[in-house]
């Protein structure tokens, strides 16, 4: 039943195609456009350095110093904060990547995986700082506030997890947390192409969910009869990217704390086209993506909360 609804959706997405070729090709450059101007340029370059950083297993240096604070925090292994400040640093899908990669080569248990997974794919603070502030605020947002909220929602939203649940499954040892890029010759320029190479791949996968979801979000902004609020949620849960830069450019909202907070639970949440991401990086694993999806939407409506708290508290001061 669920892949007859997944073919039934696809068709009637191509016929749409097919039928309004004019809307698909606006959609298409807007997508395109976006992808090209914004995303690569904010986006690629930070993959870049963080792959070699990944590589050369500087972040175990990091993990090191994190480990005693994010064991009694949130009650995971070393290997585990690995993944969680991966999933911090690297933004969408590097932090479910690290889990599925982890979870494969037995670094950790699938307990502990899956309740990584929850909380440990995030916004990158390259997209947050360079297309979100920048391209779509224009800069007449503070930082701060957005940064505490999306990335302090989640670690809230584990720390809630590891108080109220059981105890995970921890595998201790001496060996390193596990690297994906880890190469055991050292720094060469082998390591630098597959650097780069792996940079472009995620970008060009990035772009294509943007296309396609740019492509929908073109079709759901074309019916008149749909009012603005429900266009900036059903943009909203298609592609951060798009419905974030709608969010941003109409005058739905009258408040800038009103419109910040909507942007924070759009890019916290991440989408349909960041799920789709994290499914066809964890599809080689036995991890579940419905405690992701459900996940995701608690820590969406907890940045939104944090968001107005901080504003609140801005406002007093």
């Amino acid at each position: 039943m669920k892949h007859l609804l997944f073919r039934l959706c696809f068709v009637l997405f191509f016929l749409l195609l097919m039928l309004y070729p004019q809307t698909t090709v606006s959609g298409a450059s807007t997508g395109l456009l976006l992808w090209f101007h914004s995303i690569i340029p904010s986006l690629l370059p930070f993959m870049i350095l963080s792959n070699l950083l990944v590589a050369l297993n500087g972040i175990s240096l990091f993990t090191k110093l994190l480990h005693p604070f994010t064991s009694h925090l949130f009650g995971i292994s070393e290997q585990g904060s690995y993944a969680l400040l991966t999933g911090f640093v690297c933004g969408y899908p590097m932090g479910a990547k690290t889990c599925a990669d982890l979870l494969s080569k037995k670094q950790i248990s699938r307990e502990e995986a899956q309740y990584l997974l929850c909380f440990a794919n995030n916004p990158g603070p390259s997209f947050l700082s360079g297309y979100i502030l920048q391209n779509v605020l224009k800069n007449h947002f503070a930082a701060p506030p957005f940064f505490l909220s999306v990335y302090g929602a989640p670690l809230i939203f584990a720390a809630i997890l590891h108080l109220f649940g059981k105890r995970r499954t921890k595998k201790e040892g001496g060996t390193p947390p596990f690297s994906p890029f880890l190469s055991s010759e050292g720094l060469d320029f082998g390591m630098v192409d597959r650097a780069i190479m792996n940079g472009f791949e995620t970008v060009t996968r990035l772009g294509g969910y943007i296309i396609l979801f740019s492509i929908l979000s073109a079709f759901l902004m074309k019916p008149e009869w749909i009012s603005l609020p429900i266009k900036a949620l059903l943009l909203s849960v298609a592609e951060i990217t798009t419905g974030s830069y709608f969010i941003g450019s109409s005058s739905l909202f009258h408040s800038a704390a009103g419109q910040g907070m909507a942007i924070c639970a759009c890019i916290s949440f991440g989408g349909l086209s960041g799920i789709f991401q994290t499914k066809s990086v964890i599809r080689s694993t036995s991890l579940s993506l419905l405690p992701y999806m459900g996940s995701k939407l608690i820590i969406s409506l907890l940045s939104a909360i944090l968001y107005l708290c901080i504003c609140l508290c801005a406002n007093v001061l």
